[in-house]
């Protein structure tokens, strides 16, 4: 168990080509990050589409007005939740992201030459598409501030 935690907290740069293990150390997170707004963006459509038909049963039963109150409710907030998060337009940035760095990480394993001007290559071209994909959501989030407050 120490062994394997001294191995983690070494970090990548003690690996036999640091340049790639950063760079899949990347392309990981931006999948993980992907599925995570995945599965986000779905559980929130399951909970809109379950409270909003769920709204009309109390009343056609004929329940305490709360109950249709509380489901209306959590169909609305699970509405605004959602158009807050964005998260389809997350997991298409970090989908398209990913692929970049997938592609980029490839192309650098194939490479024959792996001299100091191809890993600088490299790594300016991993940094560009961190760098884009960073700039989008900054551009994204001032948007929907600027939507808001409208």
């Amino acid at each position: 168990m120490a062994r394997l935690r001294a191995k983690k907290l070494k970090g990548v740069w003690h690996e036999p080509d640091p340049i790639l293990a950063d760079a899949v150390k990347e392309e990981v997170w931006y999948l993980r990050r992907a599925r995570m707004a995945r599965n986000a963006d779905i559980t929130l459509d399951t909970v809109q589409l379950v409270a909003a038909a769920a709204t009309t049963l109390p009343a056609a039963i004929s329940a305490t007005p709360w109950i249709t109150a509380a489901t209306a409710f959590v169909s609305v907030v699970s509405v605004g939740v959602k158009r807050i998060l964005n998260l389809h337009d997350t997991r298409t940035e970090a989908i398209e992201a990913w692929n970049d760095i997938r592609s980029l990480t490839n192309q650098y394993r194939l490479s024959p030459i792996k001299d100091n001007t191809a890993k600088q290559e490299f790594i300016r071209n991993i940094d560009h598409v961190i760098s884009r994909t960073t700039q989008r959501w900054v551009t994204r989030r001032r948007a929907s501030r600027t939507t808001n407050d409208v």
